[in-house]
């Protein structure tokens, strides 16, 4: 045990110290975001439609999983080492960046926000209804993230730490050194810090629990894209398009499941397409 326990500390970072507590903190707040106001009915906050988002729900998560698949698609054209000036001046500067910590630090900043979120979400909702707005949120994580990982395939950018001799050899010959356009877990933390401000901002609008949250959510996603980067897994144009896109799906994908709001398929004589209204 004692040495297990001394293994836990060196590899966790420091920062975690003081970040884990807050966190801890920042969910069992939640449990008074409602003080002062109306009491709301634990009723969810989006509606489902199952005939259209569970097709686009597995359908997304297929594609996201496709990125365990790179190592299949064998190392980037370039490996084991690239030349740095086929890098573009935006990107330049970060070129050659290898650091396990930093990719540590990211994981663990993706888990703890997404661990408040969800926590919170089942303090301040039922069960039933805390499962049919996290179905909502989760959707959003997942298209996002199956948008990226359809640009690291399609891509197929060598990653930063390909640039210079610091990864290990093996790390740079393999197939997932080559998807690094753009960012899965800044797009993993703003999709999901994005929606899940949206759902308790609609129960708590005159709270300040909602901001608080965002706040700690848009840090969070700051601290995981400067962690990127860093850790040499990805270029600054990389983390950019993870957040945009994170950032797009986090509001559209719960602004399509609003109560009253109606997604349909339909089909004209110029082609198909989604129509989408909204009963007033």
């Amino acid at each position: 045990m004692e040495t297990r326990l001394r293994w836990y500390k060196r590899s966790m970072p420091r920062w975690t110290n003081i970040v884990i507590p807050c966190l801890i903190i920042l969910a069992t707040n939640t449990v008074s975001a409602g003080e002062g106001e109306e009491k709301i009915p634990p009723s969810p906050v989006y509606e489902l439609n199952p005939a259209l988002d569970v097709p686009v729900f597995f359908l997304a998560g297929f594609v996201a999983v496709g990125w365990l698949l790179g190592d299949e698609l064998g190392p980037a054209d370039c490996a084991p080492l690239c030349d740095r000036r086929d890098v573009n001046r935006f990107d330049r500067w970060s070129v050659g960046y290898y650091d396990e910590d930093w990719a540590r630090v990211t994981d663990f900043t993706l888990i703890g926000i997404m661990g408040v979120g969800v926590i919170s979400l089942f303090i301040d909702e039922s069960f039933k209804a805390g499962l049919v707005d996290l179905f909502v949120v989760a959707e959003s994580v997942l298209l996002s993230n199956g948008f990226v990982v359809a640009l690291n395939l399609m891509a197929r950018r060598p990653r930063p730490y390909l640039y210079s001799t610091e990864a290990p050899l093996d790390v740079r010959n393999s197939g997932t050194a080559s998807l690094s356009f753009g960012s899965g877990h800044v797009a993993t933390t703003t999709s999901f810090t994005t929606a899940m401000f949206g759902v308790f901002h609609a129960r708590h609008p005159d709270s300040s629990w909602p901001w608080v949250f965002l706040g700690v959510g848009t840090a969070a996603s700051g601290v995981v894209a400067a962690g990127r980067i860093m850790s040499g897994r990805h270029f600054m144009s990389d983390v950019i398009i993870g957040g945009v896109a994170g950032i797009c799906m986090g509001i559209l994908v719960p602004a399509m499941h609003k109560k009253n709001v109606i997604v349909a398929p339909t089909i004209i004589e110029s082609g198909a397409g989604l129509a989408l209204t909204r009963a007033f």
